[in-house]
């Protein structure tokens, strides 16, 4: 589930314009951090119209309705995770935090088996 949440996220952070966001699963492969950087912003200001650092809102009109629904998803999964850790006794991070629905669909039901003692 873990992965498939890290998934949901990059595909995400992706749509809203956080091309630096494939630098986790890609960074075994880079070789030149500076110029990897160079071209993502040369990337974002072609493909987007945004300037370094910046990127879209989930909630912005131009995110795609498939972008949303990869968000949502991943929140809920991320939720679901979180409250299975032993030390999960911060509700006010973003992992303990309730899934917020930000797209047109309703929210994905996750519920995860309890370990057996």
């Amino acid at each position: 589930m873990r992965l498939i949440s890290e998934a949901l996220d990059i595909y995400t952070r992706l749509a809203l314009g956080q091309i630096d966001a494939m630098k986790g699963p890609a960074a075994p492969i880079i070789r030149d951090w500076p110029k990897f950087y160079e071209m993502v912003d040369v990337f974002k200001e072609e493909a987007f119209d945004l300037a370094p650092g910046a990127s879209f809102g989930i909630y912005q009109k131009n995110v795609s309705e498939r972008a949303r629904v990869a968000y949502d998803m991943h929140q809920v999964i991320r939720h679901e995770l979180y409250m299975h850790l032993d030390d999960a006794i911060i509700p006010w991070t973003v992992d303990g935090r309730e899934a917020l629905q930000t797209s047109e669909q309703p929210l994905i039901k996750m519920k995860i088996a309890k370990k057996a003692p």
